[in-house]
């Protein structure tokens, strides 16, 4: 769990000569079950206010970081938004005590996702991060729909992301965990939005000797 987490600065403004940014995007609690898997966006405000409030921009910001699990709380109770519609319909109140715990979180993200035990080992592979580099969140996404896909058998991937976006650094994530997790050949394909149309082509394939990276191509 981390606690107040900030994923984005704002929106660029641009006003004639002059930028400014948006109002900065930040969760109060974000629930993980592995390091760079959050599951759950948890919104805590006090007793003066109802327990769901909050919850509109919570789901708003579980939209952006791809996250199935809502919940607010005032702190005497919760509102709990499955929109997996594993769980339950729609939103539901609950007691303090019955918060769900992270194996039925995590359950229930596996039954919407179509993920079964033997994608476990491929899902549950860390990311290769440089310590003063964390990835954004929309690079998250990517990584991890992108092993989703994969642990379901997907061969081929297209990504479409901006320049400087962090192509190289999605791909490279991707491939690790595909090599770390002993998984068939993969082909990555991005195409970017700017006017030149370049494309880059990754190909992994895992060793099993080192579950190294084998095989990069570029073009």
């Amino acid at each position: 769990m981390r606690e107040e987490v900030s994923f984005t600065k704002g929106q660029i403004l641009v006003r004639g000569q002059m930028t400014t940014r948006g109002k900065t995007k930040r969760v109060d609690y974000l629930l993980f079950i592995e390091k760079n898997r959050p599951i759950a966006v948890v919104e805590a405000k006090d007793n003066t206010k109802p327990q769901g409030h909050g919850m509109q921009q919570a789901l708003e910001y579980a939209d952006m970081l791809d996250v199935p699990f809502v919940l607010t709380s005032n702190g005497d109770d919760f509102v709990f938004h499955d929109r997996t519609g594993i769980l339950e319909s729609g939103e539901a109140v609950r007691a303090l005590d019955a918060f769900p715990t992270p194996d039925e979180l995590w359950r229930s993200y596996r039954q919407w996702k179509q993920l079964g035990p033997e994608t476990e080992t491929l899902l549950a592979e860390p990311y290769h991060e440089q310590p003063d580099m964390e990835p954004r969140y929309y690079q998250r996404k990517a990584i991890n729909r992108s092993v989703d896909a994969i642990a379901k058998g997907q061969k081929r991937l297209l990504l479409v992301m901006a320049t400087g976006t962090g192509k190289t650094f999605t791909a490279f994530q991707i491939g690790g965990a595909t090599a770390a997790a002993r998984r068939v050949a993969t082909r990555l394909r991005f195409s970017s939005t700017m006017a030149s149309n370049r494309t880059n082509i990754f190909s992994f394939r895992g060793q099993r000797e080192s579950g190294a990276l084998a095989k990069t191509e570029r073009c």
